[in-house]
């Protein structure tokens, strides 16, 4: 819907750390690249993935785009964070393409995933 085809999402988290994840959009879809994460700001919460050339910053959390070595490690086209708020129009256009494809879950298997919790961290 944007005219993006890669995207890495930056959210601010809690004290000075962000949620990052990389997504590829295919159609009225965003497939998930890697792994989601948390913490500090920089090129490793990427590591998972390719970072090469043609990806779009999106979200709040690329205040700390010095961090991340954007421009000299990490080369994006950065985008206005007002341009990539989510909404439900937007989740279930998502949510349609997916129950389309046949990738759905029992309800009691739609669960948030809490990344901390998963990634042992510690506060």
């Amino acid at each position: 819907r944007t005219g993006r085809s890669k995207v890495l999402v930056c959210l601010g988290a809690r004290e000075e750390e962000v949620y990052s994840g990389a997504y590829l959009i295919e159609g009225d879809d965003a497939i998930l690249v890697g792994s989601e994460q948390v913490g500090k700001p920089d090129i490793s919460s990427f590591a998972s993935i390719d970072v090469g050339e043609g990806w779009s910053g999106v979200g709040d959390g690329w205040k700390y785009s010095e961090q991340f070595g954007v421009g000299d490690k990490l080369k994006l086209t950065l985008c206005d964070f007002q341009d990539s708020d989510s909404d439900a129009q937007t989740l279930s256009i998502i949510a349609q393409s997916r129950f389309d494809k046949g990738l759905t879950k029992e309800p009691h298997m739609a669960l948030p995933v809490y990344l901390k919790e998963q990634m042992g961290y510690k506060e």
